[in-house]
């Protein structure tokens, strides 16, 4: 049984000193950061919600034109 926790147990030591090494962001930087990624996110958002309405108004106008 011990043969199988002793190389997680490892494995975790590993993972801890591996995150100890890590260059963490500062409060500013992660604030900063996030904004752009919100206004990133809302910029995409808006222009593939303004694709879907053109195409949507298209396919409606041409299914109208057709019947």
């Amino acid at each position: 049984m011990f043969k199988f926790v002793s190389p997680i147990i490892q494995y975790l030591r590993e993972v801890v000193q591996e995150l100890r090494k890590v260059s963490w962001l500062d409060r500013k930087q992660l604030v900063a950061y996030t904004f752009v990624v919100i206004i990133g996110s809302l910029f995409v958002g808006l222009i593939l919600g303004g694709l879907d309405f053109v195409f949507q108004q298209a396919i409606t106008r041409f299914i109208d034109l057709t019947i």
